[in-house]
Formats: structure tokens, sequence, C-alpha cells
């Protein structure tokens, strides 16, 4: 049995020194190197992860850990820390400032607390799910999003141009895109901050790895949002490379009808 209070104030600590490491290193970083899948990372990805490793091994040294740059460790604990040091590498390397540091902490491979973390807007969104009292926070002010919004009048975020898409991820773009009213390219993990505040309504992605979601879910899910992959499944280990978030279940569902009838296709 985990005690909220004592994680709560373990991601702060995390996202405190993740943010010390990050702002050392931002707009004054070397090149970048580029891993087999082409994606970039920097000196500042690699810091960061060590940085929260370090600390996850002196205060929770019986947890498993699954990280971006150092691999994973003791998967089959029941208590699994997920971590993506920086997501939104790109946007990090250009000094921009939508990138963020993702934690979460794991129950049998289900999510029940993250954080996304911006330190340059100083800006840190905590939540839980499936506890006693399920809550989301930014600056330890709770969240709420916004509701009673049709889709077709409907804020929506999705995956960049930049990645390659299969004809069923096309079709389900396309057919989402031709509903909601305003469509934006997604700010990576900032986006689901965003709609947790209640200022985006349905963000879709896909080609997302478990340390790019996982820690989305209680951040979502308990600002009265709802989050899953594209076949209407909880955020967890197993569920897939997709995400469909919204800001309440009845857009969720109007959504989810749309990305299903486009997969079916």
């Amino acid at each position: 049995m985990i005690n909220k209070q004592e994680i709560e104030g373990l991601l702060n600590l995390l996202a405190d020194e993740a943010g010390r490491v990050q702002m050392r290193h931002w707009r004054n970083i070397p090149p970048a190197e580029f891993k087999s899948d082409h994606s970039p990372v920097t000196i500042a990805d690699k810091e960061t992860e060590s940085a929260i490793r370090a600390l996850l091994k002196k205060h929770r040294p019986d947890d498993g850990i699954l990280g971006e740059e150092w691999g994973n460790e003791n998967l089959d604990k029941e208590y699994v820390w997920v971590i993506d040091p920086i997501d939104g590498t790109k946007g990090f390397m250009v000094g921009g400032v939508m990138f963020t540091t993702l934690i979460a902490l794991c129950q049998n491979g289900v999510p029940i607390a993250g954080v996304i973390n911006q330190p340059v807007l100083k800006e840190r969104y905590i939540g839980f799910q499936g506890l006693k009292d399920d809550i989301s926070t930014m600056n330890g002010k709770a969240l709420s999003t916004r509701t009673g919004i049709p889709l077709e009048r409907a804020i929506g975020f999705f995956s960049g141009t930049d990645l390659v898409f299969t004809p069923e991820q096309e079709r389900v773009f396309k057919a989402l895109k031709g509903v909601v009213r305003i469509k934006r390219s997604c700010y990576d993990s900032y986006a689901y901050g965003l709609l947790a505040m209640g200022f985006v309504d349905v963000i879709c992605e896909t080609q997302m790895a478990q340390y790019d979601k996982m820690a989305l879910a209680p951040v979502v899910n308990a600002a009265g949002g709802i989050i899953t992959n594209w076949r209407g499944e909880p955020i967890s280990m197993t569920s897939g490379t997709e995400t469909l978030a919204a800001g309440s279940k009845e857009l969720h569902a109007a959504a989810l009808k749309i990305v299903q009838s486009a997969m079916d296709k």
C-alpha cells in the first residue's frame, strides 16, 4: 500500500531535480545525437533521467524502473516508475518551451500517479487515479476539464505531421479533424496539461511509447476527462501506442465513434 502524501512529495522532488538539470542546458546544448529510430537525444535527456533514477533508487529502491534513455529494471515488480526525461526533445533543442518531463508510478501495469513538469513556464501537473482521493492539480490548484462542448465545437490536437502514418492512422486523423472546429498539431505532452485545465477538448495521437503516455492518464482522468487507446481501453503498460483523450465522457464517446469507424473502413 502506498502513501499518497509521500508519493506526491517524491514526485515534486523528482520534478524539481529534473527541472534543475534541464535549465542548465536549455538554450545552451551541444548538437544532439540520433538514436536507431532516428529520434534525437541530448545530454540533457540523459542527465535528467540519470538524476531521476538516482533519487528513485534512494527513496524507492525496491521498485522497478522503465526509462527512455537508460533502459528497464525489475519490470516484474508491483510498483514500476516510468520516465520520459524530456518529452519533446526537438522542441527543447530549438529553445522552445513546450517540452516536459513525464514521470509515472504504475501499480501492476496501471498508472496511479503522474507528473507533467514544464520548468521554463514553472508549471507542474500532478494527478492521482484509482486511489481514495483522486485529484489533478497544477502548481497545487485543483484542475477541471471543460465540459458540455459538442465535438463540432471542440478544439482538437493531433499527432504532428513529421510522423509517417499508416493508411488506417491517416483515415482516423482525417475523419476526426474533419469534425472538430479548431485543429492544432500536438505540443507533445504539454497539450494534456492544457486539456486538464480546460483549454483543449480532444487529443488524438499515435506512435506513443509507454514512457510517452503513462503520466498523462492520472492528470487527465482525475481532472474529469478520459484518456484511452483507440479501442476505448484504459491506458496501461499493454494498451498500445495510440491515445484518445477528451474533456468529458460524452465528448470522448463521440470522438471514439468516429475513430473506430475510420479504423473499420
